[in-house]
């Protein structure tokens, strides 16, 4: 039997679907889930997709031709850019994906094993106001790297050190790091091709930001003299990050 994994948003846009035959391809295969859709139901946009075959993407297989037989795991995930699956965009000279997952579903170091040409983090969403601000952090900490002035000599370790607005490595980790038992962001920079096979074998949960403003604002000291002067926190925020040495 082929089995089928819908990821992410996938869930709500595709059917539950077993295939009837051993063997057929990628693109019968879409075809034929489309086709099973109820009565009135949006057809789900089948381009904007990720495939992937036993966890590897199909795009580097033999892409929507790719054969898929008996005992094979086919995984759809849609890739949206600041989507439920995840957010990508480009910092030369890296790719970012980040993307929202349980901490207790994903282990680091297996990742960082698995995916060595990878550079993963995974970081406390409460310390992320938003895409804008996590984007802006990243690009610091890049060109930090870029100008061999990165904070403890680890990039992984500078993202977390510049959104907890400390030198503090353990300070750093035990406030931006990853929560326990609760929902994390992973960070991940590379090339889109590693990206993609990472992305196709966790289980992520649905894109958002959380961060916590209330505790934001007290631990950078924005006061109501800041708003006046026409700050936002995001400013105060991305400045501090900048200024750690």
């Amino acid at each position: 039997m082929i089995i089928i994994k819908l990821l992410g948003g996938a869930k709500k846009t595709f059917p539950q679907y077993t295939p009837d035959t051993s063997e057929t391809t990628i693109s019968k295969l879409l075809h034929n889930m489309v086709q099973n859709l109820p009565p009135n139901t949006p057809i789900p946009d089948t381009k904007n997709i990720l495939v992937a075959v036993n966890g590897v993407d199909s795009s580097a297989l033999d892409g929507r031709n790719t054969i898929i037989r008996d005992g094979d795991v086919v995984s759809i995930i849609p890739i949206i850019h600041g989507g439920s699956s995840g957010l990508w965009f480009d910092i030369p000279p890296y790719v970012v994906l980040v993307f929202c997952a349980r901490a207790d579903a994903i282990n680091l170091d297996e990742m960082r094993q698995s995916y060595p040409t990878l550079r993963i983090q995974a970081i406390n969403p409460h310390y992320v106001l938003s895409e804008s601000h996590l984007r802006r952090i990243l690009e610091i900490s890049i060109t930090a790297e870029k100008n061999k002035d990165i904070l403890s000599n680890n990039l992984e370790i500078d993202i977390i050190q510049r959104l907890a607005g400390t030198t503090q490595i353990s300070s750093a980790i035990q406030t931006a790091g990853a929560p326990t038992n609760d929902t994390c962001l992973v960070i991940s920079l590379g090339e889109s091709r590693e990206l993609r096979q990472l992305l196709c074998n966790v289980q992520c949960s649905t894109m958002k930001f959380s961060g916590d403003v209330e505790r934001l604002q007290q631990t950078f000291g924005f006061a109501q003299s800041h708003k006046r002067a026409g700050y936002n926190l995001e400013d105060i925020l991305v400045e501090c990050a900048s200024i750690l040495r």
